[in-house]
Parts: C-alpha cells; sequence; structure tokens
C-alpha cells in the first residue's frame, strides 16, 4: 500500500496540537509510473498498488492485519505503527543480513534509525520525513533584513526572532491584530526549542520526563510568552478554532511549520513573496521531526524481494514525486539533487535540506503517547492561555507523565493479532 498515503497536516496550533488538511494522495495510476523503472527490470515480478483515503487508511491496514492479508510493503505514518508492532503484523527488519542492507540503512541520520526502533527492534525504514523550517513572508519584511539561509548561524537567535516579529505585529489603535509577527504552532514548535536548550523532553529508553527540567521550563515559557507578554503571536480567543490568522492569508509574517507543505503554500500563496528559513538558534541548532514508515509484512512469502521493492520506494527515484514537490525531506544520501526540483525549486532548497541534518526533537514510540499528547494538552493549557506560569505546571506535569510511563512498562496487550510482545 503507498507510497505517499501519510496525512500531511497543514495546521497550526496555540500550544496543543491542531487541525489541518492532508495532502491529496496520489492516484495509482501516478504511483505505478512511478515504479515503473524498478518493474520493468523485474519481468517475473508484479506490483499491485493500493490506496486508500487517509481517514479510512489504518483502519484498512488493521484489517488486512486481522485477516493475515496485509501487502508485503506498506507505507504507514508513525501513530499507527504500534498497534501492527503488537500485534505482530511486521516483519522485523534488524534480521536482515548483507553489506546492501548495512549501507542502505547508513545513508539514514542514525538519530532517525534510533527514533524509529521499538525495543531495540527495527520494523520500518524512516520514509517521508518533514521537518520545521521557518516559514518567512518576505514582502512583509520590506526593508528589514531576512534570516540566514544557513543552520546554525549565531546572528540568528531568537532574540533577533523576537525583535523582528514585534515590529512586524501591527495593531489598531483599539489594540485589536492587524498583523502578527509569528504563531505558535503546537508541540513541533517548542519541543524543538526544549531540544535547543540542550535537553530532551524524554530519556533514550522513554521511561521518565524532563518536563521539570530549567531548560525545559525556560522553553515552554518562552513559548507562552509569544502570545501573552510580547503578543507577538494570537491566544485562543484572537484565534478560535486556528481560522482567524493564517500565513497564507498575507497577515502573518514568519510561521514555523513542517517544510512538506511547501506544494499546498505555493497553491495557496497569492499576492506575497515567501520562501522558508531556518530556525533561529538557542544553546545550539535544532528542529523537530517526524516521519512515516516502510515496512516489510510478516507473511511475506519472499522477504528478500520485499526488500528491493522497499528500498526502491525510499530511493530518490523511487519517492521522486514526494522529493521533487518537498513533500518528503531528504534525509537519506542521495536525495538531495531529487529535493525540490518540482513546483517548489525556486524556494531555498538549502535550509530544508540543512533541517534533516540538525539535531532533532521527535514523537517517540511509546505505547502510551496517546495518553501523555493529553496530559500535555490539560496541564500546559493554562500556560498557553496565560493563567499559570510554566515552573508550576511543568513540575505537575513531570510527576504524571512518570507515572504514566512507570505504569506501562509492560504491555498490556495486542490491537491487532494475538501475541503480547512485540514479534522477533
Amino acid at each position: 500500500m503507498g507510497p505517499g498515503l501519510n496525512q500531511r497536516n497543514f495546521g497550526f496550533g496555540v500550544g496543543g496540537n491542531a487541525p489541518g488538511q492532508p495532502t491529496p494522495v496520489p492516484p495509482e495510476k501516478v504511483l505505478e509510473q512511478q515504479i515503473a523503472s524498478f518493474t520493468a527490470e523485474r519481468e517475473d515480478l508484479t506490483v499491485k498498488v493500493m490506496t486508500e483515503r487517509f481517514d479510512r487508511y489504518h483502519q484498512k491496514l488493521v484489517a488486512l492485519a486481522i485477516a493475515g492479508q496485509l501487502p508485503d510493503v506498506m507505507a504507514y505514518d508513525n501513530g499507527q505503527a504500534l498497534p501492527l508492532i503488537k500485534g505482530g503484523a511486521l516483519y522485523n527488519l534488524s534480521r536482515l543480513q548483507g553489506s546492501k542492507i548495512r549501507q542502505f540503512l547508513q545513508n539514514f541520520p542514525p538519530a532517525y534509525l534510533d527514533a524509529s526502533a521499538y525495543r531495540g527492534k527495527l520494523y520500518g525504514v524512516p520514509y517521508q520525513s518533514r521537518q520545521v523550517v521557518l516559514y518567512v513572508n518576505k514582502t512583509l519584511f520590506g526593508g528589514l533584513s531576512l534570516p540566514p539561509a544557513e543552520w546554525g548561524n549565531p546572528n540568528w537567535t531568537w532574540a533577533q526572532f523576537l525583535e523582528k516579529a514585534s515590529t512586524l505585529t501591527q495593531r489598531t489603535l483599539g489594540g485589536a491584530a492587524r498583523q502578527f509577527g509569528t504563531l505558535v504552532t503546537g508541540r513541533p514548535f517548542w519541543a524543538a526549542l526544549i531540544r535547543q536548550n540542550g535537553v530532551q523532553e524524554f530519556n533514550r529508553e522513554v521511561t521518565r520526563s524532563f518536563f521539570d527540567a530549567p531548560e525545559t521550563i525556560d522553553a515552554i515559557q518562552w513559548a507562552a510568552d509569544l502570545i501573552n507578554r510580547y503578543r507577538v503571536a494570537p491566544d485562543e480567543r484572537e484565534n478560535p478554532r486556528f481560522a482567524n490568522w493564517l500565513f497564507d492569508q498575507g497577515t502573518v509574517a514568519m510561521w514555523p511549520w513542517y517544510q512538506h507543505s511547501i506544494p499546498v503554500v505555493n497553491q495557496r500563496v497569492i499576492g506575497f513573496d515567501w520562501d522558508i528559513y531556518p530556525l533561529p538558534m538557542s544553546k545550539r541548532s535544532a528542529t523537530y521531526a517526524e516521519w512515516g514508515y516502510l515496512s516489510v509484512s510478516s507473511n511475506t512469502v519472499d522477504v528478500d524481494r520485499a526488500w528491493e521493492l522497499l528500498s526502491f520506494l525510499q530511493s530518490p527515484a523511487g519517492d521522486a514525486l514526494a522529493l521533487r514537490d518537498g513533500v518528503a525531506g531528504p534525509i537519506q544520501k542521495g536525495t538531495e539533487p531529487a529535493y525540490l526540483s518540482g513546483s517548489g525549486g525556486a524556494k531555498n532548497k538549502a535550509a530544508a535540506i540543512q533541517a534533516g541534518q540538525q539535531q532533532t526533537a521527535f514523537r517517540p514510540q511509546h505505547d502510551a503517547w496517546d495518553q501523555i499528547l493529553a496530559l500535555l494538552d490539560f496541564y500546559l493549557g493554562p500556560v498557553w492561555r496565560g493563567e499559570q506560569k510554566a515552573t508550576y505546571a511543568c513540575r505537575e506535569l513531570r510527576v504524571v507523565v512518570d507515572g504514566v510511563l512507570a505504569g506501562l512498562e509492560t504491555p498490556k496487550g495486542p490491537a491487532v493479532g494475538g501475541t503480547s510482545d512485540a514479534p522477533d
């Protein structure tokens, strides 16, 4: 199933998670053309492409897994991984041997592979990653200097970002906003700030959190201050249901968001000039990333041929459509020349390419992640609304999150299949 089936949200939030519009799924014929070079060299092999609407995709995967009829190779997004892994539906790619396989995996940044593993085993190869970059309305900047093109530039810090955001925020005499300097785009934004401060939200084993670390508290409070203290980003009252202030409307100067929205912004922006730039830096340069996976079914009758298809789909030729338009980040060595060669080719591709090489905050593979997200929204909500300081909220948050992590050290049972532990 796939490729290119992962949901791609064009949305933004205040502090929590926000809705968005998915990038359309390419039709089967387009995907068949994309793998034509692979099938042409293998006359004894037939590849059938199956697609599904994004809102029904995961349910279809689960149904096929329960019936033992999963495709040999499938694409899916990060949040869909654990039910398939715990149900024994996916082949453990760590079992594969050979120099070609090792070389293939070495083409990925180690942090992406480490974050993709579940309990030390790799069930999916990172696919169509997206990293947070900074979208800039160059027209609104006018005579202001634009950010530098490269990551880690000491002349592009969050203090300088705030200075520009303050200058570019405009209000009427009555205090109503006419233009905002930026948007606070939820966990992808403030998790990147935490990483830039030199810490992470969780330890490597995801058995404890660091929400009460001073560096974490400072990052979350600073993000909230953009809304409530400096007033350079809209609050919930000014931006109900995230509908009033959008980058593509031309009234937001800087938007931290995934590079995968480049083709959507290209389609929707009319009347102003824009480009993408690196995030400013704090103690170090870092960003936030998410990605989908390509996996092999545990029921495949030919693991070697399935792996051949999987590795092709991840190659510059196999993922050409998503790389060309900027939907997929070029984290794999050799994919950079194909990146942003299409409709977004005039944009600052160096900023997006370098984003995949930065230290990265990410979504951990953990059984209780949905519960943890709900706790983040509940305990940090008052901080985003300016009702509570991050110091108090984060201390409480650390206690409850660590309680959840401690209570889920042993799996509670599979969502698919009939075993309670991840398969070999």
